[in-house]
Formats: structure tokens, sequence, C-alpha cells
């Protein structure tokens, strides 16, 4: 037998309704088909097939890197540096960050921060750099940053603190959203 909602029921159906609203915008914020993996430098270089310079090839490269995969598409990014945290051959203190993007059929371009709305030598880190450029873990999180941000990836519940995960949620609840009911 159907009777007429009371107050009390309202009450409870807009509560009910606002947790899931909740719970989704939480769930949306914290999925993505990006996945991402850090590593050292040494082992994306290798996994790839990435080109070691002549003069880089018996430097240790075990900057941190990161690899991006898009696990519906195939599509891969990486961030990698074929210097260590004290610069090149001669530990000049110049070291560069490369950002690699591979589509789905194996294709590799090379990309700028500037693609990832940086500035051109934001990849760049140590003081040998005229003015000096910061470390190389602050280039790489600036870096890593920027491409969540270009391409939506949501960091991995692992990586992300309090305070990113919110940023995140606030963020995804200004963007509309097509699968949402």
């Amino acid at each position: 037998m159907n009777s007429p909602m009371g107050p009390e029921d309202r009450q409870h159906l807009l509560a009910v309704h606002g947790a899931l609203e909740e719970i989704w915008t939480v769930a949306s914020a914290t999925t993505s088909p990006w996945h991402r993996e850090g590593l050292e430098s040494n082992l994306v270089i290798a996994r790839h097939g990435c080109q070691v310079p002549d003069d880089r090839r018996d430097l240790r490269q075990d900057a941190p890197a990161a690899e991006f995969t898009n696990v519906v598409t195939g599509e891969k990014v990486l961030v990698y540096s074929f210097e260590r945290w004290n610069g090149g051959p001669d530990k000049d203190g110049r070291g560069t960050y490369r950002i690699l993007r591979i589509d789905p059929s194996g294709n590799q371009f090379p990309q700028s921060p500037v693609d990832y709305g940086l500035a051109e030598n934001a990849d760049r880190f140590g003081g040998g750099w005229s003015p000096p450029a910061p470390g190389d873990h602050s280039v790489f999180e600036a870096l890593v940053e920027a491409i969540q941000t270009k391409l939506g990836i949501v960091p991995d519940a692992l990586d992300a603190t309090p305070a990113s995960e919110l940023r995140e949620v606030r963020r995804r609840r200004s963007l509309p959203d097509p699968r949402r009911p």
C-alpha cells in the first residue's frame, strides 16, 4: 500500500540523496584510467629503449622517474633523466628531465614542459645552470603534477595526501561529468 511521504520521509530521502552525491563525487575523483608507477630513470630507459646519449652511458641513471599508463588506450607518458642529481658526466650540477609520450601503437613523441603548461626550462635541475635550477626531486614533482593536471590523471591513493585528495574532489565537483546520474 502506498502512502504519501511525510516530512520525516522527505528529510530521510534528502539525506540519502546527499550521501549518494558525496560518495559519487569522491569515487569519481579517485578513479582514473591512468595508473602511475614510480621508478628510477634507468628502468624507464631500459623498458622503452630510450636512446642514451654517448656521454651519459656510463652514468648511473638513478634519478626518480614515472611511467603513466592509460589502461584503456595503452598510451604512456614517461618522465625520466639521463643524469643523476649532481648532473652530467663531469658532475657539472646540470641535469634535465625528459618527457616522452608513447601512443598506443608504440610511436614515441618527445614532449616539452610547455606542453604541460610549464616554462620552457622547467625540466632543468641543479645548481650548475645560470641561474641555478631547483633540485631534481622538486623539478620531478613539478613535472609529474603538471602532467597529472593536463591529462586529468588522479593521483594514486597511496601517493595522494588528504589535502591533494580534497583539492581533487573540489576540482572534480566544479566540472560537469557526463557519466553522472
